[in-house]
């Protein structure tokens, strides 16, 4: 079914994300393209929240921490069981200076 089809092509596309996140190798790594690959997952499936958390963290490595917290929060409005999501929006909060929102 076509959903099933645009479900999977988001995962596809976020585990080339993963590879090119997370190689063993450190001067193989190719942030850009994880982002685009997280950003195609998130487009071809938006209601999927990991395509979010891993765009987040890219930002918050970046230390582009308004643009880590706007993917934190959208993960964690699709997933919001999900502590992995809300720990990494309120240590994004706390770089913002946003004690209070990070408690």
């Amino acid at each position: 079914d076509e959903g099933g089809d645009t479900m999977l092509r988001a995962l596809v596309s976020e585990e080339w994300g993963k590879k090119e996140k997370y190689m063993t190798d450190a001067e193989a790594r190719d942030i850009s393209k994880a982002r685009k690959s997280y950003e195609k997952a998130a487009r071809l499936a938006p209601t999927y929240a990991w395509p979010h958390y891993e765009l987040g963290n890219i930002e918050l490595e970046s230390k582009r921490y308004d643009e880590a917290r706007e993917h934190f929060k959208k993960a964690v409005a699709l997933e919001p069981t999900a502590i992995l999501f809300h720990n990494n929006l309120g240590v994004t909060e706390l770089n913002l200076g946003k004690h209070k929102e990070a408690a």
